[in-house]
């Protein structure tokens, strides 16, 4: 898989074996940084994520699509927001 841990985030799909029912998770880049998991690791925490139940085998891992994203945080008070949309969208204009 083409992506590194702490720098993607990955988006996982894939239909189960057995049964062909459609599966899908994402983490953001920050989360498996701050589990401190491993590419493998990561993928099996999504994969589990889905609602898969079964086994996780090396031919299961290379069925599975993956795609990897970038985000970024940023910060700004609830005011400044709200003037930047033009509305509070909790208590109206």
């Amino acid at each position: 898989f083409d992506w590194h841990v702490g720098i993607h985030g990955i988006l996982i799909k894939f239909n189960c074996p057995v049964t062909q029912n459609y599966f899908n998770a994402t983490f953001l880049p920050e989360i498996s940084k701050q589990q401190n998991w491993t590419k493998t690791q990561t993928l099996e925490a999504l994969i589990r994520k889905s609602g898969y139940e079964g086994s996780i085998t090396n031919t299961f891992l290379l069925d599975i699509e993956c795609t990897r994203y970038k985000s970024s945080k940023h910060h700004m008070k609830y005011d400044e927001y709200v003037k930047m949309v033009g509305e509070d969208p909790v208590g109206g204009k």
